[in-house]
C-alpha cells in the first residue's frame, strides 16, 4: 500500500501522507487517459496508422475494426483512411466489425449509427 500511495504521489495524481493522503479529483480520468495512451501507440504499430485520441464533443467516424480491452473499459478500435481512435464498446457492435459507423463521444458514451448516410440504426 505504501509503494501505491508513493507511486501515485510522484505521478502527481495523489498528494500528503499517511492519513493526510488524497488523490486529485481527476487521479482516474488521468490513469484512463494514459491507459488510453499507450494503447493507442502498441496498436499504431500493430494497425499501421497513427492514433488520434477521440475528445468529447467530437464526431468519431470510420469502420469499427476490432474491440480493445482496457482496464479502464471496452473499445472499438474505429479506422479512416490515415489513422484510428478508439471509442466506447458496446456489445452490438460484435456483429457490425468492418461496418462504416460515427457518433458523438459525450461524458457518458457514444450512440453509434451503423452505416453510412443518416438511415442507419443508432446504437446508444
Amino acid at each position: 500500500m505504501v509503494a501505491r500511495r508513493q507511486w501515485l504521489i510522484e505521478q502527481q495524481l495523489a498528494s500528503g501522507e499517511g492519513r493526510q493522503f488524497k488523490l486529485r479529483s481527476d487521479a482516474l480520468e488521468e490513469l484512463g487517459r494514459r491507459e488510453m495512451r499507450d494503447a493507442g501507440t502498441r496498436l499504431a504499430q500493430q494497425v499501421g496508422k497513427r492514433f488520434e485520441p477521440a475528445e468529447i464533443g467530437e464526431r468519431v467516424e470510420g469502420v469499427i475494426g476490432r474491440r480493445v480491452d482496457l482496464e479502464s473499459g471496452s473499445y472499438a478500435l474505429v479506422e479512416r483512411a490515415r489513422d484510428f481512435s478508439l471509442a466506447p464498446w458496446r456489445d452490438v457492435l460484435d456483429r457490425n466489425i468492418g461496418k462504416a459507423a460515427s457518433g458523438i463521444l459525450r461524458g457518458d458514451g457514444i450512440t453509434w449509427q451503423i452505416g453510412k448516410g443518416r438511415s442507419g440504426p443508432l446504437i446508444g
